[in-house]
Order: structure tokens, then sequence, then C-alpha cells
């Protein structure tokens, strides 16, 4: 491609606007590529494949790349933390971008296939030339994208214009975008997804708060505080860690919501007027989490036993009821939570699993919407609560995985 400098600013003009006006309003990074690909190839540029990789502000990942190629959908790429990420990255091209926070343009036919572990991909893919451009955000982190093209020749002058010209508006772009995403990931690993949304929605006032319906999981470690007192500190953490990554994929699979962490146990709600498929209902899916939280832990000792480690136990407890949803706290520090009698129920019922020496106990509210066996195992006093409550331990729930 060759263009003269009328044609040239008028090309790069006319996506640069497209750009400003629609790519923040799209739903996500992938939408905006799926788009602006095919506006620079009607512009005459030669595009094959371009590639965003954007660091992330992520407890459990590096980054992510999303990955256009012509004729086919986005591809998005996660890279967590682990020596397989850090062993690609120090062979890849991106490296040496975020390093010299310059441009760096390769062509195929005078790169060695040692040079940067991807170009023997590139060059299966018939690539000819591969550009990458440094993306640096308000923060000052370097982010890249690049660009690949099977024009036997390369780049022209022409093309690479193009590309460089509407650089500053897509890294402009980039930036509103990936703020929305880290502010939306962010805000869902440390106050949950529900919760997280509520609050990009402007519901934000103390006092703000919603009744509703749901069935709640209660879930709490046995003898935390024995364990506290004997362990190091690291090796408390790793084993929490551990009993939560039993617990909170198992709510989540099944639809619920994580509300807290309050040391050692972990509260979930299941509200009545979500779809959980397969004509579920809030306590069918409350309990299919808990019975497969419970299946994990029986993994994880199986695990430890072998390796010496110790033995996790934890007690769940279900029930169902009315909960009040919202924002409670102080002026300068406020929380998304659920507070209320039937939190209260639940919380204590969990206490009573040691006691009783069951993994899982329901209340008579939530037996009566479960349809899966169990057992009365009386009533009992729980404390700040008036008069007995019943409880009914539900049967074969080990029928699939026997507990160690």
């Amino acid at each position: 491609m060759t263009q003269d400098t009328d044609n040239l600013d008028e090309t790069v003009g006319k996506i640069s606007r497209w750009l400003t006006e629609h790519g923040p309003r799209a739903e996500h990074l992938g939408r905006v590529m799926e788009s602006l690909c095919p506006q620079i190839q009607q512009a005459g540029v030669p595009l094959a494949r371009m590639t965003m990789h954007l660091r992330a502000l992520h407890s459990e990942r590096m980054g992510t790349t999303r990955i256009w190629s012509q004729g086919e959908s986005v591809q998005e790429v996660v890279f967590d933390y682990g020596s397989r990420t850090e062993h690609f990255y120090q062979a890849s091209p991106i490296k040496v971008v975020h390093e010299t926070r310059e441009p760096l343009s390769l062509r195929l036919d005078e790169t060695p296939d040692s040079a940067f572990g991807v170009i023997p991909d590139l060059r299966a893919l018939g690539i000819s030339h591969y550009l990458v451009l440094p993306v640096v955000d308000s923060k000052d982190t370097v982010h890249a994208i690049s660009y690949a093209t099977k024009a036997p020749n390369g780049w022209s002058v022409g093309d690479l214009g193009v590309l460089h010209g509407i650089h500053p508006t897509l890294v402009n772009v980039l930036e509103i975008m990936t703020l929305k995403r880290t502010l939306r990931e962010v805000l869902g690993i440390y106050v949950g997804r529900g919760p997280g949304e509520r609050i990009l929605q402007g519901e934000i006032r103390r006092g703000q708060v919603q009744k509703l319906e749901a069935a709640i999981l209660f879930c709490d470690l046995r003898g935390f505080t024995s364990l506290s007192s004997t362990l190091e500190a690291n090796e408390l953490v790793r084993l929490l860690n551990s009993y939560f990554d039993c617990v909170v994929p198992a709510v989540q699979a099944h639809g619920g919501e994580v509300l807290k962490f309050m040391g050692d146990a972990v509260l979930a709600i299941f509200p009545r007027d979500q779809d959980y498929g397969e004509n579920r209902g809030c306590c069918e899916a409350a309990f299919l989490a808990a019975r497969d939280a419970l299946f994990a832990l029986a993994r994880l000792n199986r695990i430890n036993h072998g390796t010496g480690g110790k033995p996790l136990h934890f007690g769940v407890s279900l029930h169902v009821g009315e909960a009040a949803y919202g924002n409670v706290g102080s002026t300068e520090r406020q929380d998304f939570t659920t507070i209320g009698r039937d939190i209260n129920l639940a919380s204590r019922i969990a206490k009573l699993c040691s006691l009783l020496s069951q993994p899982l106990l329901v209340t008579t509210a939530f037996k009566s919407e479960l349809d899966w066996p169990t057992r009365s195992l009386g009533s009992y006093e729980l404390k700040g609560l008036e008069g007995e409550q019943a409880v009914f331990a539900p049967e074969e729930i080990f029928s699939a995985v026997p507990p160690p």
C-alpha cells in the first residue's frame, strides 16, 4: 500500500474518529478488534493478524492476550503466574518492547527462528512482517499491540503510517476499556460479582439495602483456633486458601454469590429469583454447591494424607429465608453484605456441625424445598435466637465420592 500525505491523514482520521466514538462503548476489547481490523483492511493495509497483550491487575493472572486472525473469532488467552508463563515471556518480543518502550519491526525473511519463541509459529502461518508497538498507560505500565501481514514484501511505508497513526487513539481507548474491566474484576474479587455490579450501577449510598429471599450457605472451618496457634503464618494462609478453594469454586459453579470471608467462615447466598438452569431452584443449587465443596474437601484430604499434610474439616449449614442485602458501614468505610435473623440462624447452625459430627446440616425451611432424603437430628437452642431450631442431616451425600 502506498498513500500520499492527504490520503494517509484522511484514513488515520476516519479510523481514529471511529475508535473515539465507538471503542469505549464496546462490550469488550474483542468487539473492538472485530470492528477495527476490517476497517484497517478496507483502508488497504494487508493485515492478517492483530494481538493485544495487556498486563492485568489480578491476583491470579499476569495478563491476557487477545488474537484477531483473518476469518476467525477473536481468541482470549489468559496467562497465569508461573514458570511456564515466565518461560514464554522471556523468549517473547513483547518482553523487548516492554523493556525498551520502542516499536519492534521484524521481517521474517531476516529473522532466525532462534530470535524469539514465536517466530517459528508466525513463519508457519505465512507471516512475512511482524510489528510490535508499545502501549504506555497513565500509570506508566507498558502493554503491547502487534500486527502481522502475509504480504510478500511486508509492510509498506503507507501501511506503517496507518498503524502508527491510529496508535495514540487506540492507546487511549485501551486504557479506558482496560480500566473498566479492571474495576469490574477487582470489585468482583473483593466484594463479589453481584455487589460489584451493583456498585458500578451507582448503588453506593450508605443504608441503601433491599430485602431478598435466598438460600443461605454458611461454611465454618473446624479447629481453626487450634491451627492458628500452632502453624506459622505462611502455612496458615496456605491452609486457608486450600480450604477456600474447596468452597468458593463450588458456590460459583452453581450460581451462588460468595459475599463474605469472616476469618475462617464463608457466607454465600443463592437468590430465589435467579435462574440456575435445569429447572433448579435456589435450594437445590445451594445443596449441590455444599455437596461439591465437601467432595472437594475429601479429595484434598486424600492428597494431604499422601503427603503427610494436615486433614481439614469444615461444617456447612443451609437455610432459606429473608435477608437485608446492601450497603452498611461508616461514612468513610462501607461494606456490601447481607444481614438479618436468617443469616444469624445459618451461622449458628454451622457451629452445630462439630457438636453433632455432621459435615452438613439443613433447617426445616430448607428441608421443605429439598428433594433429597434427610434424617432429623433433633432441636436445639441457638445463641441469640428464641426457641429451639430443628436440624436435619442429608443422607448419603458422599455416595459419589466417599469421605477419607
